[in-house]
């Protein structure tokens, strides 16, 4: 399994490490219960993310319209821009 956390502070939840099929699955049990409480993911600390990662992302984003991606890595945002999500996730 990637190495991969949530560390929370208030609302704001830090992202830290790969998220990868594996973690991924951490992320979505971490936030099944948030319902729609307003929850800012800072996505600073994402060192690796795959197609299963930005999926994940995605269906938060869908699933829990409240939450908030902030920091992205420029790399992160790149991809991002690339596949025509950028818009959706970040902005």
């Amino acid at each position: 399994m990637a190495d991969f956390r949530v560390e929370q502070v208030g609302d704001l939840y830090h992202l830290v490490g790969e998220l990868d099929c594996d973690s991924s699955m951490v992320l979505a049990r971490r936030f099944e219960g948030l319902g729609m409480d307003p929850a800012t993911l800072d996505l600073s600390g994402i060192t690796f993310i795959d197609s299963i990662g930005i999926r994940r992302l995605i269906l938060l984003k869908h699933y829990q319209t409240q939450i908030e991606f902030i920091n992205a890595p420029s790399s992160l945002r790149r991809l991002l821009e690339v596949t025509g999500l950028r818009e959706l996730l970040l902005d």
